[in-house]
């Protein structure tokens, strides 16, 4: 998703007119229009302006290109919002008592109604902090499914992260998300 679109996404969702931002950010008439189309492209130092004056994290408006843990879950996160059904998570078990020289070629999932017709591909990162990240998402994401948390606190969370991080409700995070 582009700056602009994420700009306009999460302005959106604190119900907050265009006009009434641009007087916020000091910005010029129809200058937010001109962000959030992305015909411009704001500075990083207005970018982290309009990002306090809409309580995110920089993270969830810049530009990223993954060469970091903290990155690779904002583009999973955008991923997400511009196309729900894209990413399914679920949490893996391990076989208890089982010893393999390798990993196996294949990972078994139940055949329902959740699933494509294609079978999946499944992936696994060898990096402690995208492993940590994983399965703090999978577990909001199943608390979202359950309807412990609505859909905007779903979306606060991701969208304040990596501050509102509680690592799956142990902690209380730096941001509070949850009404």
């Amino acid at each position: 998703m582009q700056i602009g679109e994420k700009i306009r996404k999460i302005r959106k969702f604190r119900g907050i007119s265009q006009r009434e931002f641009e007087e916020m950010a000091g910005l010029g008439k129809n200058r937010l229009a001109q962000y959030e189309s992305g015909y411009r492209i704001p500075r990083l130092e207005l970018l982290d302006k309009m990002a306090k004056l809409l309580d995110v994290s920089l993270l969830s408006l810049k530009e990223v290109n993954g060469e970091d843990p903290y990155e690779i879950m904002e583009i999973f996160f955008w991923l997400e919002e511009a196309s729900p059904e894209v990413i399914v998570l679920f949490q893996m078990s391990s076989m208890r008592g089982e010893t393999a020289e390798h990993f196996p070629e294949e990972v078994l999932y139940r055949d329902d109604e959740k699933w494509t017709i294609r079978e999946p591909i499944g992936m696994w990162f060898n990096h402690p902090l995208i492993d940590g990240f994983l399965k703090e998402w999978i577990y909001h994401k199943q608390e979202l499914e359950r309807g412990e948390i609505t859909q905007d606190e779903y979306f606060e969370w991701k969208i304040g992260w990596p501050f509102t991080r509680d690592l799956c409700g142990t902690i209380t995070p730096d941001k509070k998300w949850r009404k």
